[in-house]
């Protein structure tokens, strides 16, 4: 018999014996001491939403970070991005009900790449202390270089859509920047752009709108990748843009520059949207780069030595699997660790996967990926 039951077995004893004048009096007792119990009986830990708000200064902002995310050291040298990353970090953190990684630095540091290769918005450091067998720390960096080539980044882009014939007016009269996908970002792209124009976007938004033409671009590319690829449509489409030469043995940067003025006429005659194979639509910007970090982060606690070593030597994608990776995102591609980080940005941001999807990521985490968000 429970210590509860008790309480309530001698409750009702009192009740027989005191009357019915006392009864109100024993229930009302009884009931505080159950509460009491049931207050102090071990209990697994229930998360409660994170409330977030928003520092109107840096101090404001570094004390939300360590006090209410209880991340040790937090040095962001501007508001806008500090407040975006505690926001960010925030709406992990109650999306998946407190099980996300959180880092335990966060930095604002410059970050280089290897040539060829997109310097990242951020990136996620891990020291490994191998006397302890574990990792001893995990930083989030927040690269310092993108922000010193801002707006050199968007007028490159800019210049190319210039190029390429995609900025156009529309019935409004706004110049537009005309992209092959109807996804949901489009009109932010292209508010974005006339704040750019204006001079009207901080620092954070620059940082998105970079994203967000990077994102376009690259879905542009696999659009026609799609196409160049089925032998089909690009026999159609390549007779239908007027493309000279053998469609049979054309090269894909000749298909490319061929189909695209093509393309984008169709688009804008019948308003027609040309969506690629890709599923993760939501997840854009900054906050998409944070997510992935944060999925990195999560998934390093999920393995153990010597499974750790695969972290930093990542296992490429079998060719069952590359068929769920490539409707993630083209960097999914990468390697196992990054699509499984790709995965959980965008269920982070709210997209939705197909079960093949979703199974590689629990094949990758040995079930864990579903329990994240379960």
């Amino acid at each position: 018999m429970t210590l509860i039951n008790k309480i309530v077995q001698n409750v009702e004893h009192k009740v027989l014996n005191a009357g019915n004048s006392v009864s109100s009096k024993v229930e009302q007792h009884a009931a505080e001491k159950t509460e009491n119990i049931l207050l102090k009986t071990p209990q697994a830990d229930v998360f409660q939403p994170i409330k977030y708000k928003k520092a109107k200064s840096m101090e404001e902002a570094v004390e939300y970070a360590k006090k209410i995310l209880k991340i040790k050291n937090f040095d962001v040298e501007f508001l806008d991005i500090a407040n975006q990353v505690n926001l960010s970090i925030t709406r992990a953190l109650n999306r998946t009900r407190g099980k996300i990684t959180v880092p335990d630095n966060v930095f604002f540091a410059k970050v280089t790449a290897s040539k060829g290769i997109k310097v990242p918005l951020c990136d996620m450091f891990m020291y490994y202390d191998i006397k302890k067998n574990k990792y001893a720390s995990r930083t989030l960096v927040l690269n310092k270089n993108n922000y010193d080539v801002l707006d050199n980044a968007i007028a490159a882009f800019i210049n190319k859509y210039n190029n390429n014939g995609q900025i156009t007016k529309d019935s409004k009269n706004f110049d537009r920047i005309n992209i092959f996908c109807k996804y949901k970002y489009e009109d932010t792209l292209n508010r974005y752009y006339r704040l750019f124009q204006q001079g009207k976007l901080t620092l954070k938004a620059k940082q998105d709108f970079t994203s967000l033409l990077f994102q376009a671009q690259e879905r542009e590319n696999r659009l026609v990748y799609e196409i160049f690829c089925d032998n089909d449509l690009r026999l159609k489409y390549g007779a239908k843009a007027g493309i000279p030469g053998d469609l049979n043995n054309i090269s894909i940067m000749d298909f490319q520059e061929g189909i695209r003025p093509y393309l984008l006429k169709l688009k804008t005659k019948y308003h027609t949207a040309f969506e690629p194979n890709i599923q993760t639509k939501t997840a854009i910007g900054f906050e998409s780069a944070i997510f992935h970090e944060l999925g990195h982060n999560w998934h390093s606690r999920q393995i153990t030595p010597p499974e750790s070593t695969n972290f930093t030597n990542p296992a490429s994608i079998s060719n069952e699997d590359l068929k769920a990776a490539t409707k993630v995102s083209d960097y999914a591609e990468t390697n196992a660790e990054e699509c499984l980080a790709e995965i959980i940005k965008g269920l982070l941001s709210g997209d939705k996967y197909s079960d093949d999807i979703i199974e590689f990521g629990n094949k990758i985490t040995n079930g864990k990926l579903s329990s994240l968000f379960g």
